[in-house]
């Protein structure tokens, strides 16, 4: 038998992380009333399922500062609150989730001089959920590219030419700050340019390894003639041997304004090294500039294995404790084999503005989820920081109701 401890657990509460002030879990309790229909010719109870119910119960030290204990619940809302408690920091890992009314806040200080609060709530047309985390507890994403090498502020940073055209650092655009990076076309066709040369691949890229997720996003601008751009990656083997490149959607740039090309990609099987690649389609011919800024490489949590495939639906929870940008969508991806990933209907999250959120969604308890499942990422205006902890309750029976 497998015996854990309580070690390393966290606990979030309406888009707040309150892990470093919550001591102590009194109940995470979901429990289902029964109805006593005993007949006239039964001599013992007979009971059906009634309505499920839940709470958690929780104490936290005192801590006035802005986003933490005492900000945060003293308020007591009168809407609901969503709160996770993630036994561990690993994908797969068990989640209690509820949407709830938190019912009291109430410190005390004990004649030791510790300062707490005794925290109720109790669950609100859903009774605890127990899923597993699609994240490694509360996840940071954060842009791998720093300095020259995401904004080209002085100049190109590791950056190369890769086909078919000359990379330079440019004053002449600028997406944020005062430099861009400017492709030139040495000939008509397909140009790219790549975060650093392929003989650098072990020092100057990103490990990865088969199956991670990656999204990456770049600000593309026209010189003159507008063309579709795409950004990808470029995988590499553990000994440098280039295997393939998986672009996102592409999108037409504009000499008139700045375009978002992003895309969210898998590593292939034999992936030990990554870099990104920025492509240009078909340029009319040589001297074609186009720009390009505020590159981003976001390695995102990996997948995580169910089993097998069932056909009874899913819920998922989100908090987003910290955002910078414009806007990310979280959402659920399943697969058959762990390579070929693809959004499971119904299981996107609303589009997140800021931080300090929290959601649930679900599909029809007859819907099929696949065997494994991941929390992947789009962004139609961009962002380079979230911080954001995803569960899914991926039913095991047919029939689950609320």
């Amino acid at each position: 038998m497998s015996k854990t401890s309580g070690l390393g657990d966290q606990f979030l509460i309406g888009g707040y992380d309150l892990s470093g002030e919550v001591n102590a879990l009194g109940k995470i309790s979901g429990s289902l009333a029964t109805l006593d229909m005993t007949p006239i010719n039964k001599s013992a109870h007979v009971r059906l399922d009634g309505i499920k119910d839940g709470g958690i119960d929780f104490t936290v030290l005192f801590d006035p500062a802005a986003g933490h204990s005492h900000p945060v619940l003293a308020t007591l809302p009168r809407t609901d609150v969503i709160a996770f408690y993630l036994r561990g920091g690993a994908v797969g890992n068990p989640a209690a989730c509820e949407v709830a009314k938190q019912v009291d806040y109430n410190p005390s200080r004990a004649n030791d001089g510790m300062l707490s609060s005794s925290v109720a709530t109790v669950s609100n047309g859903f009774s605890i959920e127990w899923g597993n985390q699609l994240t490694a507890g509360l996840f940071t994403v954060v842009n791998s590219l720093t300095g020259q090498n995401t904004g080209f502020e002085g100049g190109l940073g590791n950056w190369v030419a890769a086909t078919n055209n000359t990379s330079t650092d440019t004053s002449a655009q600028a997406h944020t700050g005062s430099n861009s990076m400017s492709m030139s076309s040495t000939a008509g066709g397909d140009m790219t340019s790549a975060s650093c040369a392929a003989g650098s691949i072990a020092a100057q890229g990103f490990a990865v390894t088969p199956g991670a997720q990656v999204n990456v996003q770049a600000w593309v601008r026209a010189a003159v003639s507008a063309r579709t751009c795409s950004v990808g990656v470029d995988w590499y083997t553990a000994g440098g041997a280039f295997v393939s490149t998986s672009y996102g959607t592409g999108a037409a740039d504009s000499a008139a304004a700045w375009t978002l090309v992003s895309g969210t990609v898998v590593a292939p099987a034999t992936a030990a090294f990554a870099r990104v690649n920025v492509k240009v389609a078909a340029t009319g011919g040589a001297s074609e500039v186009h720009y390009v800024d505020d590159v981003v490489f976001l390695l995102l949590p990996g997948s995580y294995d169910t089993g097998a495939a069932a056909s009874f639906g899913a819920q998922a929870y989100l908090q987003v404790v910290a955002f910078t940008g414009t806007d990310v969508t979280v959402k659920v991806q399943d697969s058959a084999d762990n390579v070929s990933f693809a959004d499971v209907s119904g299981l996107a999250f609303a589009q997140t503005t800021a931080a300090h959120t929290a959601q649930r969604i679900a599909i029809a308890n007859t819907a099929t989820v696949r065997r494994y499942v991941a929390a992947t990422l789009t962004t139609a205006g961009g962002f380079s920081a979230l911080s954001f902890a995803a569960v899914i309750v991926k039913n095991s029976y047919a029939g689950v109701t609320f």
